[in-house]
């Protein structure tokens, strides 16, 4: 009896949740993307140069981390990092100004 249970607590659960989970299921996106849109489109439109400014400071420690990784030599990982957050700093300014 105890080895029964369990399978029929999964079918009792299937049978009663089976119709929520494909609700659920077709709410999220998908492994392999749609070829077409299936919503339309919005009126914003991507500010480029704010997107991969705004990504600097990652950028940055990750390529800080890498030359130090390669040369053994902190030094580079506080010019690399400095330069990636003093990029992401004067942007940040300029998107408050706005």
């Amino acid at each position: 009896m105890t080895s029964s249970l369990p399978g029929l607590i999964l079918t009792l659960r299937r049978r009663v949740k089976g119709a929520q989970r494909g609700q659920a299921r077709a709410s999220f996106p998908r492994l392999i993307p749609a070829l077409r849109p299936r919503a339309p489109a919005g009126e914003a439109r991507p500010d480029w140069v704010d997107g991969f400014t705004g990504e600097a400071f990652m950028r940055g420690m990750a390529f800080g981390m890498a030359a130090f990784t390669l040369t053994l030599r902190l030094v580079y990982w506080y010019v690399i990092a400095g330069a990636g957050f003093a990029v992401y700093a004067v942007q940040a300014v300029r998107r408050s100004a706005r």
